[in-house]
């Protein structure tokens, strides 16, 4: 559920970061948020991999 959530965030991200360049400083704190939660998901899935060896 987790990834789901994370997916859809980083996506519409991109999309609104590509679309609206001049308003990429009023996005700039949803950006560092949504590269946190993509690394915790790019974590998640390191552990996992590792684990399932």
């Amino acid at each position: 559920m987790t990834l789901g959530i994370g997916g859809i965030g980083l996506s519409s991200g991109q999309k609104q970061r590509l679309a609206l360049p001049a308003r990429a400083r009023l996005w700039n704190p949803m950006l560092i948020l949504g590269l946190f939660i993509l690394q915790d998901i790019l974590l998640g899935y390191l552990i996992s991999y590792e684990q399932m060896k």
